[in-house]
């Protein structure tokens, strides 16, 4: 009976996702890409001077995986460092106001 617990538990973490959380800090709507294996999958749309939350579904975890921000209507873009994002984890992307730096955090 033990067994069969612990097998529905490992179960629903692998089904598990993950959250990211993008502070758009520039004045631009965002795009944002999750990259795995340089794929773009796209995630949505940060309006400029806000913040938003995207599900990460469970496929998208436990590789390396970079984040990619787009502005629409903007020429600089950028492309975080490859990190590894495991279910039940947050991911907070913080993008400066010219988008020529930005902070990752995983919680």
């Amino acid at each position: 009976m033990q067994s069969d617990t612990l097998r529905l538990t490992q179960a629903s973490t692998a089904e598990a996702g993950a959250s990211l959380e993008v502070e758009n800090n520039t004045t631009l709507d965002v795009r944002i890409f999750l990259l795995r294996a340089a794929m773009p999958t796209r995630l949505g749309t940060v309006e400029g001077m806000s913040t938003a939350r995207f599900d990460l579904k469970a496929d998208m975890l436990g590789r390396d995986v970079r984040f990619y921000a787009s502005p629409v209507g903007g020429r600089q873009r950028t492309i975080t460092d490859m990190i590894v994002v495991k279910p039940g984890q947050l991911v907070s992307l913080h993008l400066d106001n010219m988008m020529r730096s930005y902070r990752l955090s995983v919680w």
